[in-house]
């Protein structure tokens, strides 16, 4: 790791496994049956290399799964995932589903997040909204894992793929915090490993497997009773308390990327959340990623700018000297002059970044 930092080691051998747009909340809720409720909620969150990984995973899961499994792989505007892993599990089945707002969860469903939508849970069932993005993602890993570690508390598996830079890390720490269970991706094994690094440097996880060994992990787990976190009650979960804002003098007031508003720093365990008033959220990784984007843009809209100032004046020194105005045309000359030097400095200033 960059600057001599150790990387963080999965848990020992003994912790291993031994040997669309949504339908209205309406009409899911009027087809919806007593349905049995899964045993456990298992949460997947997967990034870059995630397809195939998330391929070789589904398709070693029986059909016969206790437990329900939501997916969210960050995807682009459209996605056939649902589709693809279809196939991974040779159309056996059903069980690979395209989530429907307000749908009751069911054993053994695999719920895959569609585009442009948050996938969460609440009180049983599946809900779809259209929330702020969060580390410039909808769906978001972090969204779901926090969603299912509120309603669901020690029940929740988390999984935690193959990815880059730190998504998941926030929203695993919530699983944890809530008794949950907490699996990695073997970073030896994950094209990216990032995804799965940072969240072993925010909680300490249960499991760190390779993708075999995570399914036989959740086909052994979804077959075990739920052990109830220390200290649990049957009380109606009180909401989740974040630590009281953090604002120091010798940090500059960072602006939220997505709506230029005020950010709040937020810790949760060693991961810091940024998060503005409307909801955008970011871990400190994607605040930076998501800067850098901020800035790119700002640094080619000047660049536009000076390029037109410059073509402008040259149009204005042109009409002067057709007046026979030699001294206006002269300084718009000047000007555009200038204009196309700063423009070609500006240039080399985006080459560095």
């Amino acid at each position: 790791m960059a600057g001599g930092t150790t990387s963080p080691r999965c848990p020992s051998a003994a912790k291993r496994i031994a040997g669309a747009r949504p339908a209205t909340r309406a009409l899911a809720r009027a087809s919806a049956s007593a349905q049995a409720l899964p045993s456990r909620i298992v949460v997947i969150g997967a990034s870059t290399g995630g397809v195939g990984a998330l391929c070789a995973l589904v398709e070693d899961l029986p059909s016969n799964l206790a437990c329900a499994i939501l997916i969210v792989q960050h995807v682009g505007a459209k996605s056939i995932l649902p589709e693809v892993l279809r196939r991974c599990r040779h159309e056996r089945d059903d069980s690979v589903t395209v989530p429907i707002d307000g749908e009751p969860i069911r054993p053994g469903r695999i719920y895959v997040a569609i585009p442009d939508r948050h996938l969460t849970v609440e009180d049983g069932r599946i809900h779809l909204p259209k929330g702020p993005r969060e580390n410039l993602h909808r769906p978001s890993i972090d969204v779901l894992f926090r969603s299912a570690a509120r309603a669901y508390g020690s029940r929740v598996v988390g999984v935690i793929l193959t990815g880059a830079l730190d998504d998941g890390a926030s929203g695993m720490f919530a699983v944890k915090a809530k008794g949950g269970i907490a699996i990695v991706h073997d970073p030896k094994e994950a094209i990216v490993p990032d995804m799965p690094l940072s969240a072993m440097k925010a909680v300490p996880v249960d499991h760190c497997l390779p993708i075999a060994g995570i399914a036989q992990l959740i086909v052994k787990l979804s077959s075990e009773p739920v052990a109830k976190a220390p200290g649990s009650r049957a009380k109606r979960p009180r909401p989740e308390v974040k630590e009281r804002p953090r604002f120091d003098a010798s940090h500059p007031a960072f602006v939220c990327p997505e709506c230029d508003g005020p950010l709040i720093e937020y810790r949760e365990g060693n991961v810091e959340r940024f998060e503005c008033k409307v909801g955008h959220a970011f871990s400190l990784e994607g605040l930076g990623e998501a800067h850098a984007d901020t800035l790119e843009r700002a640094l080619w809209i000047a660049l536009r700018v000076l390029e037109d100032r410059a073509a402008i004046q040259r149009l204005r020194a042109k009409k002067f000297a057709e007046q026979e105005e030699s001294r206006r045309a002269r300084a718009s000359s000047e000007i555009a002059a200038q204009a196309e030097r700063d423009a070609k400095l500006l240039r080399e200033v985006m080459e560095r970044l």
